[in-house]
């Protein structure tokens, strides 16, 4: 089972965290989740929107087109959050990176949703040997 739903997903390790990231845009009360699923034998990097409703914590997976309840979702796919950010978070975020010119200089998506809290604390750290964006 775990093969077949991986095999009918698109690309899980890329898109989904581009689809999170737009969408909690739109959908602000919901939180964006970062962290690892296991699917068969392979444990992948994944991306989907939290969201609660009545006092329930739900899951969005974007890639799976699927709404459902996160204690559920984490059964199944053994979901690890390693980040959870909100819209306000990820706004302040992305004009401190845009400060410093590392989206310019290439900085990924997925390495900033795994370790936004590291490249920040860095970011405060060495201020002096990064320079700021005129």
């Amino acid at each position: 089972m775990g093969e077949e739903l991986k095999n009918s997903l698109p690309d899980v390790k890329i898109h989904c965290h581009y689809y999170c990231f737009f969408y909690l845009s739109k959908f602000p009360e919901a939180r964006l989740a970062t962290g690892y699923i296991t699917l068969g034998d392979q444990r992948l990097p994944h991306s989907v929107l939290l969201y609660n409703g009545n006092g329930v914590d739900y899951i969005i997976d974007l890639t799976c087109n699927l709404f459902i309840k996160r204690s559920l979702y984490e059964k199944i796919t053994s979901f690890e959050i390693v980040t959870i950010l909100d819209q306000k978070t990820l706004e302040e975020d992305m004009k401190l990176l845009n400060d410093f010119s590392l989206i310019e200089f290439g900085l990924k998506l997925r390495p900033y949703l795994f370790f936004e809290e590291e490249i920040k604390k860095d970011l405060s750290k060495n201020t002096s040997i990064l320079m700021k964006k005129n």
